[in-house]
């Protein structure tokens, strides 16, 4: 698979460069002011780094244009971003969460995810399937949203194959409580209430969160029948940060949050639900020697359930066909990482991860219309267990010149998968598979030039590649979508990506930033449903 920016994207690099050059000297803007330039960022390159030095693709979603947004949730928010793509048009208000999925650059967008969308550096993306509960985030708590694009497995690893999203909260402050309700048509609600403080070295915020609407129906008129009603939703979400200074060098940090939710789908035998819990920690310290060390650890658990129909003739009628009734997930998974300026051209940073999965799904199918119930149970799932460890050199040759040079090595194992299936009610099995274990080594480089060319313009260039591993919904589970049946795969190999990227951004004014990107993507072993 193969993927070029538009043509007239190079183009217009080619030929505007030398019009902005040979007019930087009508108008000088202090760096200090250009627009949006001077904010540190985190994800392109896992340690803080202004905006201006980052030789990568980076929008930044700020906390002051998230409120002017009418958006209601993070997917429709970032739909304002160039190349952020969707696997369905419908938002995650009223979408089935199994259905997502994100991508950047067109990368293969599906259901299952081809970008690693984090919050506050957790990976978010569901641990069986890949997509994404976009719901578990409000809209009131979150301080910004870092998008890179481009592959950025060199320091992040699994699923960051056309990039990155990192989702950052805000952090506890003094004596603040915020209110939010909002109401709307199609009985939508949304209630949110915040509260944090600092008392000495201890900081503690608190929020909790409830989302209700009665949706709308997500089949086009002219195609609905008398199955189709309204898709809605429900949500409730609790969550929780503390954190206590040890000193002024040092941090310790505990999160935590509860989320349930319970959806319609668009007709009355399709309907999902969902109860997740996570907790997470860790501490942030620096050393006599300059050195930072961040060390963090976290577990989610979560149960799903969701049933699926076959549709009759003219959607007038619908038949049972899945009911998922237990899907458990478990993920834990801890990081390290150590960063140090060295020498004053030397940023290095260095890290290694680890981060287990287990999950599978437990489900009744073939639906006996005379007897009136399921007639066959299948189970299908596994264990995966990712390892990495990576390095990176930030180098600035000189006040005008930086090189980042990264690279990672990734070990996936695929462990303990199987099917089983059996006749109800009497329990006869039919199938008992055993998947052989699997694994794969995966390293990925990539290699960033930024050139400020002055204090406007900034040129920067890059070459990367990325890997996604399969899903336990790709790998094992037979799964059904209306009337479409998907097999699974046991024998899938990690997609693989190779691509690279050039452009400039040019500041015309203290509010106005221009940005030409051209790329190239080429993806190996595509993971699809044929």
């Amino acid at each position: 698979m193969s993927m070029m920016g538009p043509g007239f994207l190079m183009a217009a690099l080619v030929l505007a460069l030398p019009f902005f050059l040979a007019n930087e000297g009508l108008a000088q803007t202090p760096q200090e002011e250009v627009f949006g330039l001077d904010q540190v960022v985190v994800t392109a390159t896992r340690t803080e780094q202004k905006l201006k030095d980052v030789a990568a693709a980076v929008t930044v979603i700020t906390k002051e244009e998230i409120k002017r947004s009418a958006a209601q949730t993070i997917d429709d928010l970032l739909r304002q971003i160039p190349f952020v793509n969707f696997s369905r048009r419908s938002s995650s208000m009223v979408a089935n969460p199994t259905a997502q999925g994100v991508s950047l650059r067109g990368i293969g967008p599906s259901a299952t995810s081809r970008s690693l969308v984090l919050l506050d550096g957790v990976p978010l993306n569901d641990p069986f399937g890949g997509w994404v509960y976009w719901s578990k985030v409000p809209l009131q708590s979150v301080e910004r949203i870092e998008v890179v694009r481009g592959g950025g497995s060199a320091v992040w690893g699994n699923l960051a194959l056309a990039g990155v999203i990192n989702i950052i909260t805000e952090k506890p402050q003094k004596r603040t409580i915020r209110f939010t309700g909002e109401g709307g048509s199609q009985g939508t609600v949304n209630l949110d209430l915040y509260a944090s403080d600092l008392v000495g070295p201890v900081g503690l915020a608190v929020e909790g969160n409830y989302f209700k609407t009665d949706g709308y129906k997500v089949v086009r008129e002219d195609q609905r029948g008398a199955i189709d009603i309204n898709a809605d939703s429900e949500h409730k979400l609790f969550s929780g940060k503390l954190e206590y200074s040890l000193s002024p060098t040092a941090a310790l940090y505990l999160h935590g949050s509860a989320f349930t939710e319970d959806r319609s789908n668009g007709t009355p035998l399709t309907h999902n639900a969902t109860d997740a819990g996570y907790v997470g920690g860790g501490i942030n310290f620096k050393t006599a020697d300059g050195s930072d060390w961040k060390f963090a650890a976290f577990s989610n658990l979560q149960t799903f359930t969701s049933t699926f129909s076959s549709t009759g003739l003219g959607r007038n009628s619908e038949t049972p066909s899945i009911d998922q009734f237990a899907v458990p997930s478990t993920a834990v998974g801890a990081a390290l990482q150590w960063s140090k300026q060295v020498h004053e051209r030397h940023l290095v940073a260095a890290g290694t991860d680890f981060r287990w999965i287990s999950g599978e799904s437990d489900e009744d199918f073939a639906f006996n219309s005379t007897l009136g119930r399921f007639t066959r149970r299948r189970e299908a799932g596994g264990e995966q267990q990712l390892t990495g460890m990576y390095l990176q050199d930030i180098i600035t040759l000189d006040p005008q010149w930086q090189l980042t040079i990264a690279g990672r090595l990734d070990l996936w194992q695929s462990l303990n998968g199987f099917r089983t299936e059996q006749t109800l009610p009497v329990g006869v099995i039919t199938l008992d598979r055993s998947f052989p274990d699997r694994d794969r080594v995966a390293f990925n480089p990539r290699v960033g030039l930024l050139y400020r060319a002055t204090d406007r313009l900034s040129l920067r260039g890059s070459f990367y590649r990325g890997f996604r591993t399969p899903t336990f919904d790709e790998l094992y589970r037979l799964s059904q979508v209306r009337n479409d049946v998907v097999e699974a795969n046991d024998r899938l190999d990690p997609e693989q990506l190779i691509g690279g990227e050039t452009g400039f951004d040019y500041a015309f004014a203290s509010n106005l930033l221009g940005r030409v990107t051209g790329f190239w993507n080429e993806v190996e072993g595509l993971i699809i449903n044929t």
